[in-house]
Formats: C-alpha cells, sequence, structure tokens
C-alpha cells in the first residue's frame, strides 16, 4: 500500500465508504441511531440477567459489559464486511484497475465511523450511573464525537455529503453537497469538486443561491476552458477543490481552490463568506465602518513582505512600483480573506498576484490590533 496511491485513490474511497454508509441504512427508519440503541438494549439485558440470575460480583457490570461489547462489534462488523469486499465488487474490479485494497479499507472506516457513534452512548451510560471518571476520559469521548459529526465533515465535503444521507444524523450536519467532474485523456486531466451550499434543512437561502450561482459560473468558465484547450499530446492538469474553513453558528467561510498546470502553474482562491445572524454574503470591506482599514492593513503586509525576503533570498514581492500596473499598493473591497483560529485576519492572494512564482500564494495574518479600531 503505498501512499501516493492512496492519496490518488482518495476520492473514490470517499464514494466506496459513503455507498457502503447509505446501503446500510437504506431500509432502516432509525438509521444510524439504531447503531446506538442495539447495544445499548443488549447491555441491558445482559446486565439483568447476569446481575440477577448469575449473581456476579463485577464493579459497574452494564459499563463493563457494554464497553467490550462495542469492541466486539467493531471488529466482527469490520471483519465480516472485509470479507466479502472483494466478492461483492467483483463487476467493477473486472472492468478497471482499482487497488483491491480500497474496497476493504472503505468496510472498516464504515465499521469505524458505527463505533464512534455508540462511544457517545457508553459516555452517557456513564454518566446516567455517575462512574467516576477521570478527565482524560472525558477529552477522549467529546474529541471521539467532535471528529464524527464536526471534524470530518468540514474537512471533507464529501464525507459531509454522506453523512447528510443518513437518517437522524443527517439532519445535525451543516455543510455542502458535491458534484464532480473528471476527465482524462493522455496527459490532459481534469478533476473539479463544485460545491453546492445547502442549510441543514436542504432549503437554499438567498445567500447561498447567489454564491452556488457564482461558484458555477467561475468554474463553468475553467471547464469550458479545459475541453478548448486539452491535448492528449500536452500536459494540463486542473483541479477544483472546496474546503470548509469556518462553520460556526454566527459564521460560514468556504474556500476554493483552482490549480491549473500546463507550460506553468497558477494558483487561485475565491472566498465566500456568510453572515448567518443576517443570511448576507460578507466581504472584507463589510467588516469596516470606512477606508482606513485599508491602509493600516496593507502597511502592515508590506512590512511583512519586506521581513520575508530579508529571511529568504528566494522570495519576491512586488509593491509601490509606480510604473507596474501589477504592483501591490493596497487591497481591494473584496480582497480574499479569512479569521485565523485567533481571531485575526488573514489576507490571501493568489499565485504572482504580488510576487514571483517562487513566493507562492502567499498568506499575511493580521493583528487585529492592527485594524479594530476601524471595525463597526
Amino acid at each position: 500500500m503505498k501512499s501516493n496511491e492512496i492519496k490518488q485513490y482518495t476520492p473514490l474511497l470517499i464514494e466506496l465508504l459513503k455507498r457502503d454508509i447509505k446501503v446500510k441504512y437504506r431500509k432502516s427508519v432509525l438509521g444510524v441511531l439504531w447503531s446506538v440503541l442495539n447495544p445499548l438494549f443488549m447491555m441491558i439485558i445482559l446486565s439483568v440477567v447476569f446481575s440477577t440470575l448469575f449473581k456476579n460480583n463485577v464493579e459497574n457490570y452494564p459499563t463493563y459489559i457494554f464497553s467490550g461489547q462495542l469492541i466486539y462489534n467493531f471488529f466482527s462488523e469490520a471483519t465480516t464486511s472485509s470479507m466479502s469486499a472483494i466478492v461483492d465488487n467483483a463487476s467493477l474490479i473486472k472492468k478497471i484497475y482499482v487497488p483491491k485494497y480500497l474496497f476493504v479499507l472503505a468496510r472498516i472506516c464504515s465499521s469505524m465511523i458505527n463505533l464512534m457513534a455508540t462511544l457517545s452512548a457508553l459516555f452517557c451510560v456513564m454518566l446516567v450511573l455517575r462512574i467516576d471518571l477521570s478527565y482524560r476520559l472525558y477529552e477522549g469521548v467529546v474529541a471521539l464525537i467532535l471528529l464524527t459529526f464536526i471534524v470530518l465533515p468540514n474537512i471533507s465535503p464529501k464525507i459531509s455529503y454522506a453523512m447528510q444521507e443518513l437518517p437522524i444524523i443527517g439532519n445535525i450536519v451543516k455543510v455542502i453537497t458535491i458534484r464532480n467532474y473528471f476527465d482524462k485523456e493522455g496527459n490532459s486531466e481534469l478533476n473539479a469538486d463544485i460545491p453546492s451550499i445547502k442549510d441543514a434543512d436542504n432549503t437554499i437561502s438567498e445567500s447561498n443561491d447567489l454564491i452556488n450561482e457564482d461558484i458555477r459560473r467561475l468554474t463553468q468558465r475553467i471547464i469550458d476552458k479545459y475541453y478548448s484547450e486539452k491535448n492528449p499530446q500536452n500536459h494540463l492538469s486542473i483541479r477544483i477543490n472546496p474546503e470548509i474553513i469556518t462553520n460556526t453558528n454566527n459564521w460560514f467561510t468556504l474556500k476554493l481552490t483552482i490549480s491549473q498546470v500546463a507550460a506553468s502553474s497558477s494558483l487561485e482562491y475565491k472566498y465566500y463568506h456568510i453572515d448567518k445572524n443576517t443570511d448576507k454574503i460578507i466581504k472584507i470591506s463589510d467588516l469596516f465602518e470606512n477606508d482606513g482599514y485599508k491602509n493600516a492593513i496593507s502597511e502592515e503586509i508590506k512590512r511583512q513582505m519586506i521581513s520575508r525576503m530579508e529571511e529568504d533570498e528566494n522570495i519576491v514581492y512586488w509593491f509601490d512600483e509606480e510604473s507596474k500596473d501589477w504592483s501591490f499598493r493596497k487591497i481591494d473591497d473584496d480582497q480574499n480573506f479569512y479569521f485565523s483560529e485567533n481571531g485575526n485576519i488573514v489576507i490571501v492572494f493568489d499565485k504572482y498576484e504580488v510576487g514571483a512564482g517562487s513566493s507562492g500564494a502567499p498568506e499575511f495574518e493580521i493583528n487585529k490590533e492592527i485594524y479594530e479600531k476601524y471595525m463597526k
């Protein structure tokens, strides 16, 4: 199993995982909730039987048997389903080359998602029985719940789409859905994941609709360019990848990365922000009372540019050159940005926008003390 091969087939692995989850709960009214209730009911039955009839003396027996049952169920389900994974997908394997371990890995990942869901039930049982828990156990259970229902949907839109299809769970996951465009002919390749933003109840608000339309126009232009320029003999690679940067109760940020490689390479970013309190699309200029923030932030960017160039001779930025139209002077009203974990604004530029290719697609984090006085 090679790491580069895993990376190459990650989209297929996600699709297999999505399919396995949907098939598993397609005819279940309770959906993934049944994976929680089933071992819970078994715990109650076994606890009553062994506690009353066999008079065992195991301390906290319900928790003891529940925790063991969850691990056993995980290994049993993962092993059993994995054994038939290749046979179940024989028709696909015979048609095209696909690493066979992907089908097994998808089954194991599906079982792992079930395990993380049922661990939340174990934690609740411990609380009900008032078992003395160390703070590290609390941290572990909380981390697993966050990984299942918050982190996974946000780091991968495709996982989020798969989880939206689950009964019960789908209602609490608020992310994006994906359409994939893939084409490969000779040395030309297109791999575009086109996102569509929806609310938790699958309705489309005005802000969602406007962003979705802008994404559609932007990506369609790039896809049309690919088909007009592709040549099996010439190297051409275009990739479009969405990523959720922020998804809190008040704020939503979607990042669209567009990379194009031909004779030269380019890297472009597009950030979309929604204020959930007002359902309005936000530009950086909407955050401030007046244009004073532009000078303050721009001067800090230039200071950081100078500092980086002094530290690394391979980094070259263009700024304050009056004779050159593309020289950076001041940020725009619709400048690409996002908020860092510290709450600071991070200004983002495309590759070649403010510097040479060796400088990449630079980002500059601006301390809030620099622009705070200009904010609304």
